[in-house]
C-alpha cells in the first residue's frame, strides 16, 4: 500500500515495480555517462525508461486526481498524499 492505493506487488504482472526500477536504472546510467544517450545501442534501453517513466507520471496523476476528487467529497484520508496535495495547494513549499 501506497499513498492509500494498492500496488500488488507481488503480483508478477504488476508493471509498477518494473517501470521504478527501470527509471532508476535510467538515472544511474545518464548520471555515471553524460554521453549515454548518444550512443545508438542504448536507445533501447532510453525508450524502455522513457515508457516507463510515462507509465509512473500517468499512475501519479490519476491517484492526485482521485484523492484530490476524494477531498472535495469530504474523503480526507490522513496519509502523506493527502498532506502533499494540501501543501501544494496552499502554495507551502519550504
Amino acid at each position: 500500500v501506497a499513498f492509500g492505493v494498492d500496488l500488488d506487488l507481488l503480483r508478477q504482472s504488476s508493471p509498477f515495480p518494473r517501470a521504478v526500477e527501470l527509471c532508476l536504472q535510467g538515472m544511474v546510467y545518464n548520471v555515471r555517462d553524460t554521453l549515454f544517450t548518444l550512443n545508438p545501442k542504448n536507445w533501447s534501453f532510453i525508450k524502455e525508461v522513457r515508457e516507463a517513466c510515462c507509465l509512473l507520471r500517468k499512475t501519479g496523476a490519476e491517484w492526485i486526481q482521485q484523492r484530490r476528487t476524494a477531498m472535495q467529497n469530504g474523503e480526507v484520508p490522513k496519509d502523506i498524499l493527502t498532506q502533499i496535495i494540501k501543501a501544494a495547494s496552499k502554495g507551502n513549499w519550504h
